[in-house]
């Protein structure tokens, strides 16, 4: 269903070359303005379609790189994290073996439980069978 619009002023040569390229084809003038004007929307329809498919290429580029960026980082920080908790657990281990060189067992025991660390009297039990199987 066409709809007519107001009445369209154009350039005169451009009138004319439209004239004359709807006596080529042996059409009417408006039917050949009708199809300038479609074939201008579905170019510019076209060009809208590559800008945002330009735009979403950019946008994914650079969420590749962000993620990239992002993996490096964690990788990093995961090594950081490794390493301070590795020496955390060297610290620890000649502070244990610091503690039982200078201390018998029941008096750290008796340190913790003193301290509120060891509250039950099975745990007690147990972590004092647990280092005698291990001595």
């Amino acid at each position: 269903m066409s709809k007519k619009l107001s009445t369209l002023h154009v350039d005169s040569s451009l009138h004319v070359k439209m004239k004359s390229i709807a006596e080529k084809n042996k059409t009417n003038l408006t039917y050949e303005v009708e199809k300038a004007l479609k074939n201008y929307i579905k170019n510019e329809k076209q060009e809208e379609i590559l800008i945002d498919s330009r735009i979403e290429i950019l946008i994914n580029n650079k969420m590749n790189q962000l993620d990239k960026h992002l993996s490096s980082y964690i990788g990093k920080l995961d090594k950081n994290i490794y390493s301070i908790l590795a020496s955390n657990v060297l610290i620890l281990q000649d502070i244990k073996e610091e503690t039982f060189e200078k201390y018998k067992e029941s008096q750290i025991i008796d340190f913790l439980k003193y301290k509120g660390e060891i509250y039950n009297k099975a745990d007690i039990e147990k972590a004092l069978k647990k280092s005698k199987k291990e001595e």
